[in-house]
């Protein structure tokens, strides 16, 4: 195991249990994790053959995190996910920089995809949400309502996704 999976192990369980626990994930937490992820990869850039290629290491690197963030600034307006989940990918994307980010990404919207599943099977809201969404695509507007939306942590979500890039990167 590389130093960065130990990283990216260890602080996604972390995250997974203060969100599981509090509803919560802490920026004393996600912070400290993302400037070492920041620094960790600026420290690499010695390792390449110009300082052009750095700059545009570093360029890209600071334009997909701030594109990354204005998505995830939308999926918060629309409480689809939480300031935490946010802070988390901002520190996960730090280590895992710009070439792997969209197969990471992947990972996790598919592990948030599958608990999100197992949420309304626990609530007993699959048979709703498929009724809401045969409705919507057969209207062609959407039928769920934000009064039955409901918000759980996506905690858990995130270290499954965590495991999943890991395991097939």
């Amino acid at each position: 195991m590389m130093p960065v999976d130990a990283v990216l192990l260890s602080f996604s369980l972390v995250c997974a249990m203060t969100d599981m626990i509090h509803k919560k994930i802490f920026n004393a937490i996600t912070f400290p994790i993302f400037f070492a992820g920041f620094l960790y990869h600026v420290l690499l850039l010695v390792e390449f053959d110009s300082i052009w290629n750095g700059f545009l290491y570093l360029s890209t690197y600071i334009g997909i995190g701030v594109l990354w963030f204005v998505l995830c600034t939308g999926l918060m307006s629309l409480k689809v996910i939480a300031a935490g989940d946010v802070k988390f990918m901002m520190a996960f994307y730090a280590w895992v920089g710009p070439s792997d980010m969209p197969f990471a990404l992947a990972c996790m919207f598919i592990s948030a995809g599958l608990v999100s599943i197992l949420y309304m099977i626990e609530d007993g809201r699959l048979l709703d949400f498929v009724k809401g969404l045969w409705l919507s695509l057969y209207a062609k507007r959407w039928m769920l309502t934000p009064s039955r939306v409901y918000q759980r942590p996506l905690g858990l979500a995130m270290f499954l996704g965590t495991w999943a890039y890991l395991i097939w990167k």
